[in-house]
């Protein structure tokens, strides 16, 4: 049986009070520390984080941006000089996942790609695991990395929602956006259940899913429940035009159209009937194009669906 990590992408935006991570380390198994990308942390502060978790707490850790980029040239350092520096800060918070990205801007031409098998090669990651997410554009040098990667027993990191991995693994690694704009989603009780088919389905012994949506936190807790349950929370208190206004007197704007509800609300999920969800996008199509002075102004509208 697979072991099931669920986590989310940091825990700066945990909004509770007090010390966040303590907090978020409560509700979850994993984190994956996504500051690392743009700048290491000192290990001071990594020893204070590793401190203020349970021992059965998972880290996993971004690669600074900086190793890739040496690895498409010869003449901006080593790239092993980066890595020393991360194995450094797994070693610290007890991460077995480091997770490396290679940019939608990154070229994978033939040189590149010798370098990038020479590095892996001759690495010793002492007790971390690679994770490598691929942005770069489709083509010959995309399918080589794949062949060396699996080559290599690298973990091939996809988000699940939209793709499977390339080959399978001991170990999923999914950062999961969903299928909208960069990371403006909310995964349905469907769409959570389906990621939970795949993991359950393939033949690894151990899976991360790390959301990354706007409502990540939310997401993550719903599939939590769902694991320890066979059964998905609802996302709402109401059902049907309560659920509806219930979302939307979160942070929607008055006055606005029809076409601007949809365009900054219709991405959120409400139970719009005991066994269906919708998106408020589903829902606020049904309404003719019209300009709403208030919230109320809305309600009588959707009532009358």
């Amino acid at each position: 049986m697979v072991e099931i990590l669920i986590g989310a992408g940091g825990w700066d935006y945990f909004n509770v009070p007090g010390d966040r991570l303590r907090s978020y380390a409560k509700a979850f198994r994993t984190v994956e520390v996504n500051s690392t990308y743009y700048t290491v942390p000192s290990l001071p502060m990594a020893r204070s984080w590793r401190k203020r978790v349970p021992d059965n707490f998972e880290f996993t850790v971004r690669c600074n941006r900086e190793l890739t980029e040496r690895l498409r040239s010869d003449n901006v350092g080593s790239p092993m000089v980066v890595l020393d520096r991360m194995k450094q800060l797994c070693s610290i918070l007890r991460a077995t996942i480091l997770h490396i990205l290679i940019p939608s801007t990154y070229s994978l031409d033939g040189d590149t790609l010798v370098r990038i098998e020479e590095f892996l090669s001759t690495v010793s990651l002492s007790g971390v695991r690679f994770a490598w997410e691929i942005r770069a554009p489709s083509g010959d040098g995309v399918e080589k990395l794949l062949r060396v990667l699996e080559e290599h027993d690298i973990v091939h990191v996809v988000d699940l929602s939209k793709e499977d991995p390339a080959f399978e693994s001991d170990i999923i690694y999914s950062r999961l956006f969903g299928k909208g704009f960069h990371n403006v989603y909310q995964f349905t009780d469907t769409e959570l259940g389906e990621i939970d088919r795949k993991v359950k389905g393939s033949s690894a012994k151990k899976a991360y899913l790390n959301f990354h949506g706007t409502r990540m936190y939310k997401d993550a807790a719903r599939i939590s429940v769902y694991e320890g349950s066979e059964k998905f929370p609802k996302v709402t208190h109401g059902i049907g035009v309560d659920s509806v206004l219930e979302v939307l007197e979160e942070d929607a704007q008055f006055p606005a159209s029809t076409s601007e509800l949809i365009k900054s609300q219709g991405w959120k999920v409400c139970e719009w009937k005991d066994d269906q969800q919708l998106r408020l996008s589903d829902i606020l199509l049904r309404i003719e194009e019209r300009r709403f002075d208030s919230l109320s102004d809305l309600a009588t509208e959707l009532r009358r669906l």
